[in-house]
């Protein structure tokens, strides 16, 4: 098991509330999971925490993972107040945009090679 990351140190806010500061983290996060490594996340000093900031840390998990495995992996300590149907909502919504994203690519290039 990996240290924890200490999230307001790492992006240096009580906040967690941007894009920005989610993919700060990002590449941490990605990197444990890759090697199927837990992770985590401690929340401390943390007073207020948007959808935004995991849509950049955990939505893009999504891409090339499963659900479960993030769930399982990514482990949230001392948050300011419950976060599972945030994260559950987030996963989920990450999870339809590149299902749709990658049909759509596909979809286009179907048309584009029939129309030659």
């Amino acid at each position: 098991m990996s240290k924890p990351i200490i999230v307001k140190e790492a992006i240096n806010s009580s906040n967690c509330i941007s894009l920005d500061q989610g993919n700060i983290i990002f590449p941490i996060i990605k990197a444990a999971v890759e090697i199927n490594e837990e992770i985590i996340l401690d929340f401390s000093g943390i007073e207020f925490i948007a959808t935004p900031f995991f849509n950049a840390s955990l939505g893009q998990l999504m891409r090339a993972n499963s659900k479960d495995d993030v769930l399982r992996l990514v482990k949230l300590k001392n948050t300011p107040y419950d976060l599972k149907g945030m994260i559950i909502k987030v996963l989920d919504n990450a999870l339809s945009f590149y299902k749709n994203a990658n049909s759509e690519a596909h979809v286009s290039e179907v048309i584009k090679k029939s129309i030659g």
